[in-house]
């Protein structure tokens, strides 16, 4: 049973000799496309992709603060060192503590020289990660990295050495200690980097001088 034809919208007038089938139909299709704007399908999708597109850049946005204060107190590098990166470098200050960088205040001595029997010449410096923000946060000891004196990047070493720096997850607030240590490799100056993650060049930067041995 056919139902019947829906009436003309306000606005719309059917066309001489059209049946009553046909007017049915166009009417209601100009029925559609005058809804409100507000009743379009498509609105709706591209309402739900902008809110899609908000809530996932505020969610990037808040978890990458913290309450950090990225490139905050910690100064710019004055001295000259190879590969300097000025910008993105921030040297320690009189306390041996850089805390722009990263999610946390890290303080590092001066190196330590120790003679390994049977494995060769290392150096150590004592460390001390605070995490600074309100959240967990991972910890690396590869995030440090050792520029010798001729400008190689060294690989860290912990090959008879106990209490190195390790890696794992640091609670708000929390603090860990521990050794950075690499392979005496002659006298001179000796740069160590901190360098967390991988989307910030920032960089914390320790000068340290090395008495031959």
């Amino acid at each position: 049973m056919s139902q019947p034809p829906l009436p003309p919208p306000g606005g719309w007038q059917p066309q001489p000799g059209m049946d009553a089938k046909a007017q049915a139909k166009a009417a209601k299709a100009y029925a559609k496309a005058s809804r409100p704007w507000f009743k379009k399908k498509r609105w709706w999708l591209l309402g739900i992709i902008i809110l899609i597109i908000i809530i996932v850049a505020a969610s990037a946005g808040g978890g990458s603060d913290n309450g950090n204060s990225e490139g905050g107190a910690s100064a710019a590098c004055v001295q000259n060192y190879p590969d300097k990166q000025p910008g993105n470098d921030h040297c320690a200050d009189t306390n041996g503590t850089v805390s722009g960088v990263g999610n946390f205040n890290v303080t590092a001595q001066p190196f330590v020289y120790k003679k390994v029997q049977f494995i060769g010449k290392t150096l150590c410096s004592q460390v001390s990660m605070y995490n600074k923000t309100n959240d967990s946060q991972d910890y690396n000891v590869l995030d440090f990295k050792v520029q010798t004196p001729s400008g190689d990047v060294a690989t860290l070493s912990s090959v008879g050495i106990g209490g190195t720096l390790d890696s794992g997850t640091m609670i708000a607030g929390g603090t860990k200690r521990g050794k950075i240590c690499t392979d005496y490799k002659g006298p001179g100056q000796y740069v160590l980097i901190f360098k967390p993650g991988l989307i910030s060049d920032n960089r914390g930067i320790w000068l340290f001088d090395v008495k031959s041995h």
